[in-house]
């Protein structure tokens, strides 16, 4: 079970699938394994939120590694007009959360003027949907694949291939 725990820890939703894996094999419910993954959520929050303040608080000047990310999501925005019109509200954390992980929602919250626990919970419930939509298919993989290794492969190639597909088909390109 802390196998699993520190596993749904791992950023950006990576661990995910070992994590879903790791806790059908020690015989955790869907319900004690979203348990663990809220769990995981709160805890990155509670370690996350006094840095973000921290940071926060500085002089502009001092942070240049903070303009030149403020700088960079300002030109990202201007290259999706769709994005810039999500990230204009309360749709920021969902849409980034859900996207990246729940500590650049929060960011995202933080930048479109929502407070930490409007915020944070934002976040996390575009996070907990996100682990919704992961864990989903990776049982079922693995159940019709019937062997973990081969669910963790095919479930990272199919996420390293199918965005790039998406994007020929649309024909954008890859950034």
């Amino acid at each position: 079970m802390l196998g699993t725990f520190l596993l749904f820890l791992i950023p950006t939703g990576a661990g995910i699938p070992a994590g879903v894996l790791l806790g059908q094999r020690v015989g955790l419910t869907a319900a004690g394994m979203s348990g663990l993954y809220i769990g995981s959520g709160l805890l990155r929050a509670a370690m996350f939120e006094p840095v973000f303040r921290w940071l926060a608080r500085r002089p502009r000047h001092e942070g240049g590694r903070l303009e030149r990310l403020r700088e960079a999501g300002r030109l990202m925005l201007a290259r999706s007009p769709l994005l810039a019109r999500a990230m204009r509200g309360p749709w920021a954390p969902l849409v980034v959360s859900y996207n990246l992980d729940p500590m650049a929602g929060r960011v995202a919250a933080a930048a479109v003027g929502l407070g930490w626990a409007r915020g944070w919970l934002l976040s996390l419930i575009a996070d907990f949907a996100y682990f919704v939509s992961t864990a989903v298919p990776t049982i079922w993989m693995q159940r019709l694949v019937g062997n973990e290794w081969v669910t963790l492969v095919v479930l990272m190639v199919l996420s390293a291939v199918i965005p790039l597909l998406w994007r020929r088909l649309r024909g954008t390109p890859a950034s």
